[in-house]
């Protein structure tokens, strides 16, 4: 019956992020216009009218409020499922965060929102309605939150005089509202995900592992085995023109000897500049993993992967809860140990050395580019007043780099 309880509760608070979700998007788009003329038999819509804002931080409030409680009761139901009747379901927590990420994105908010702005004239009179008593209820919250969003918008901000999602984010973390820092991470990363775009997680065409079209099914299979991807881009003479992907399950049954040409499926080609949301909701609905990213010119810079998007969220921040000690280790004064997967901009951020954006963004991939190959072990780079040395790699990629200061 607890079981029963929890997942009702998760249900529940989806709707209700459902229902917040679509409310900002419907009081934002409505024609004003028209509700002027509903207002003057409608004491609900004239207080919306007279206190827009309250009313959008009233929204923002039950959004993220709605997320974080429905985080909070899908964790507890899968601890308490796999501790007490599938111990087998411990360790796939990335998995189940996935789950609850992409049933959330849809039913909480594409899906929602889809609806609310396409009837926004009908709608809003009920959601003001509803919205009414509860701006009321918790006016003493709602209007400290505007006075927060006033005072940062006049001494720290120019523009927006509305609490912005990441104001409201501080405004969790601060104290007053008992949520933890990865629960505020978690939230944050979900309410600035329509924002984001493919450019800022796209994987760099330097690092991306392809197959000729003309390969055999025997070298695709080696390919796919060594770099453990299931899916990989096929391209024809160059790697500017890919014609699609393999995936491994196709080849399964294939001969060896065969040509992979055959098995090729289309590959979609987005834009750099695409938002998260509209290419994760492709995804979604194509039921395709991976993409090819263009930039304005139309150049191949790379790859995205439904994969990459979901991890944003969830496994972005599991990798990091895991890892993040084991990123940079002291061994001496002036020399440390460094996984090679390290972000250039923490690298930069830890060490001051200012390496330059470019098609990497790792700390390997930052060495093969300037070594122009996949070093081995003991070979080196010297940058400014640092030597870059490579204690760990194999033939795919560098794993681990001392770093020496000189």
């Amino acid at each position: 019956m607890e079981y029963v309880a929890l997942v009702v509760s998760v249900l529940f608070f989806v709707l209700l992020e459902a229902f917040f979700s679509g409310s900002e998007l419907a009081l934002v788009s409505v024609n004003r216009a028209k509700l002027n003329l509903l207002a003057k038999k409608d004491r609900a819509l004239r207080d919306f009218l007279n206190n827009t804002e309250s009313y959008i931080t009233l929204t923002l409030f039950g959004y993220t409020f709605s997320i974080v409680l429905a985080t909070v009761f899908y964790t507890y139901f899968w601890i308490k499922l796999s501790s007490e009747k599938y111990p087998f379901l411990k360790g796939y927590e990335p998995l189940l965060a996935e789950t609850l990420l992409i049933f959330t994105l849809i039913f909480g908010e594409i899906i929602p929102k889809s609806i609310f702005m396409s009837n926004a004239e009908f709608l809003t009179p009920l959601v003001v309605k509803i919205l009414y008593p509860l701006r009321r209820l918790f006016y003493p919250v709602v209007k400290s939150a505007e006075l927060l969003s006033k005072f940062l918008s006049k001494h720290l901000a120019q523009g927006n005089k509305y609490l912005t999602k990441e104001e409201l984010i501080k405004l969790l973390s601060g104290g007053r509202v008992d949520i933890s820092k990865t629960k505020a991470l978690i939230v944050a990363n979900i309410l600035s995900f329509r924002e984001r775009t493919i450019s800022e997680i796209v994987k760099p065409l330097y690092e991306v592992v392809t197959v000729e079209e003309d390969a055999t099914v025997y070298e695709a299979g080696k390919k796919i085995k060594e770099s453990g991807y299931s899916r990989l881009p096929v391209y024809a003479g160059t790697l500017q023109n890919i014609v699609g992907y393999v995936q491994a399950y196709d080849l399964l049954k294939a001969k060896e000897s065969e040509s992979i040409k055959k098995y090729i499926r289309p590959i979609k080609v987005i834009g750099e500049f695409e938002r998260l949301k509209d290419v994760l909701d492709y995804f979604i609905k194509a039921k395709e993993h991976i993409a090819v990213v263009v930039d304005e010119r139309g150049i191949v810079i790379g790859i995205v992967t439904l994969e990459d998007i979901v991890e944003e969220i969830t496994g972005e921040l599991y990798e990091k809860r895991v890892h993040e000690e084991e990123e940079i280790k002291q061994i001496s004064p002036n020399r440390w140990i460094i996984s090679a997967n390290i972000e250039i901009s923490e690298l930069n951020k830890q060490f001051n050395l200012n390496i330059p954006k470019g098609i990497y963004s790792t700390l390997g991939g930052f060495i093969q580019y300037k070594l122009g190959k996949i070093p081995k072990k003991g070979e080196t780079l010297s940058y400014k007043n640092y030597t870059l040395k490579v204690i760990d790699a194999d033939e795919k990629k560098i794993k681990r780099v001392m770093v020496i200061k000189n």
